[in-house]
């Protein structure tokens, strides 16, 4: 829930963050070739890229429309943020709680009430309109008053895949089990009411607002233009041309890649990534080429944010560049850079905190430098003109 209000940050921004820094420290330097045609030399970026025009990209008015319910979502993950201090100790639960209990489970075993592994806690925060427990447990809490006792009659779901031991040590398996839940409710987290004291209060600094009409304002406006970016940035990656990419760089990503998708079939499958190949038929050269690609569009993705923050002046002095990144935590609501920066680590074990200032410091400016410029057609996109972005997800 931490930092929801991120609008900003939309799908180029998490490519950019994927982007290792192997190159950052040498004396290499990339050429950024503008879309009239002007070349800039410069030690920013490594590689050489040339930009198609980003000023005029068209997109249509209904795939950019923001409802009523996008933004009520996003103001609700600013009010969970807060929640946390609003601990009560009364009255009865809603969906919106985040309730601390203690629970113990059990299912019937030679007749007995038997407790299975992993299914007993104390003093648990579970946030209800989130929950990932079984279906009819966060749902049976609803309703019912702080300080109760509930007890909740369920049923584990056919594909439950987690086990238990019995007093044996034998495997236990629980899908498809009846399992009862009994569980005390300690207390609840409730949502803040949304006033325009509390928004001054909390959100005039990172965001200028001072109202809740201004809030939903400067919340509508943020998810319009991610929506714009996300409709056009694809085919816009596509007409832009890197001529030369940091073979470093590529490689890093490609490592990443493989490190990720190695420990994503251990876990997940117990297998290596060998035998996944010949399951697959797909030979290791193949394979190769696959992330050898996949890394070259990871890069370039990056090369375009960065390009046109160094075309446009974005990316000026040091000085600037601080200052611009300051700004950008504080907006973001972080209490200093060093926060933002080991908030976004967790995303890029493998790759330089740099990029991370990259990415946060100039991604918004880029995003809306295209947004604002954007041409907006009337109506829906054509059945015929299907974005690249379209394409893809089918």
């Amino acid at each position: 829930m931490k930092k929801a209000i991120a609008l900003t940050l939309t799908l180029a921004m998490a490519v950019t963050m994927a982007v290792t820094m192997a190159g950052c420290g040498n004396n290499q330097k990339g050429t950024v070739t503008s879309a009239s045609g002007k070349k800039i030399s410069t030690d920013l970026i490594k590689g050489s890229i040339k930009l198609a025009d980003y000023k005029g990209l068209e997109v249509y008015e209904d795939e950019i429309k923001v409802e009523d319910t996008e933004v009520q979502s996003q103001i609700d993950n600013l009010l969970k943020e807060k929640q946390d201090s609003n601990v009560v100790t009364k009255g009865k639960v809603v969906e919106s709680d985040t309730v601390n209990i203690d629970y113990t489970g059990t299912i019937k075993l030679n007749g007995e009430d038997f407790k299975f592994d992993g299914g007993s806690a104390t003093n648990y925060d579970l946030d209800l309109d989130n929950s990932q427990f079984i279906d009819g447990f966060a749902e049976g809490l609803i309703g019912h008053e702080v300080g109760e006792e509930v007890t909740l009659n369920l049923k584990f779901p056919k594909d439950y895949s987690q086990t238990s031991k019995d007093a044996d040590g034998n495997e236990l398996t629980l899908a498809g089990k009846k399992v009862k839940f009994v569980v005390k409710i300690n207390s609840r987290k409730v949502l803040p009411e949304l006033t325009d004291k509390f928004v001054k209060k909390n959100y005039k600094k990172q965001y200028g607002t001072k109202t809740v009409d201004e809030l939903k304002s400067y919340i509508s406006n943020q998810l319009r233009t991610n929506k714009i970016v996300n409709a056009v940035f694809s085919d816009y990656v596509d007409k832009c041309d890197v001529t030369a990419y940091d073979e470093k760089e590529v490689e890093s990503i490609e490592d990443f890649n493989n490190s990720a998708m190695a420990s994503r079939l251990q876990s997940q499958y117990k297998t290596n990534l060998d035998t996944y190949l010949k399951a697959c038929k797909m030979s290791k050269k193949d394979w190769n080429k696959k992330m050898e690609d996949s890394a070259q569009k990871t890069a370039k993705q990056a090369m375009v944010i960065e390009g046109i923050a160094i075309s446009e002046g974005l990316w000026a002095s040091e000085k600037d560049y601080n200052a611009g990144l300051k700004k950008v935590a504080t907006s973001m609501g972080y209490k200093s850079v060093d926060e933002l920066e080991s908030y976004f680590t967790q995303y890029q074990a493998y790759y330089g905190q740099v990029i991370i200032k990259e990415s946060v410091a100039f991604n918004e400016a880029v995003n809306q430098l295209i947004a604002d410029n954007a041409k907006i057609l009337e109506g829906s996109r054509p059945a015929d003109e299907t974005t690249t972005e379209e394409t893809t997800a089918e």
